[in-house]
């Protein structure tokens, strides 16, 4: 079972390789499960043992997972949750004792899309974001690999990280 680990772990790394065209740099675990599931799967439930060996793969715990609330459990089935499935507060909670870039940028996203202009600001700002490039390319990542263009995520990142260079002008006011 450790070497059938060991090999998920390196699929998903060359997997995260070829998705980051320029190179992968520091990802939390958890960003880097989000990223693979919406690259591999999209926005389809999968089986509960199928996201339990990625969740592991990537060294997290799916019931970690599922208590954040990162995760739906549908019967036998998984769901990711987007930025629109998600309480404001779930993107606080720590996974394995940090809170995962995944969780800021989805957070952020959601602030946008209730046009919560200052909350936003205060997000970005108060997390060192605005000058964050790995924030910033983790979100591009994250558009550029979401199977269905039509979803509201992929909405939200489309009119998102065009204003990248005016949340930072702004955030640098304050």
């Amino acid at each position: 079972s450790d070497m059938l680990n060991d090999i998920r772990t390196f699929v998903g790394d060359f997997a995260l390789e070829q998705i980051f065209k320029d190179g992968i740099g520091e990802v939390d675990p958890p960003t880097r499960l989000y990223l693979l599931w919406r690259w591999a799967y999209g926005y389809e439930e999968v089986l509960f043992d199928e996201a339990r060996k990625l969740a592991q793969a990537e060294g997290v715990e799916v019931d970690d997972l599922l208590s954040t609330g990162f995760f739906k459990k549908k019967s036998e089935k998984m769901v990711l949750l987007g930025p629109l499935d998600r309480t404001l507060k779930s993107f606080e909670k720590e996974i394995e004792g940090e809170m995962p870039l995944i969780n800021h940028i989805l957070k952020a996203l959601q602030l946008w899309n209730k046009g919560e202009e200052l909350l936003l600001q205060e997000h970005l700002r108060k997390n060192k974001l605005l000058d964050n490039d790995l924030f910033w390319k983790v979100a591009q990542t994250l558009h550029d690999v979401t199977l269905d263009s039509n979803s509201d995520e992929n909405r939200l990142l489309g009119q998102f990280l065009p204003s990248k260079e005016t949340l930072r002008k702004i955030g640098r006011l304050f």
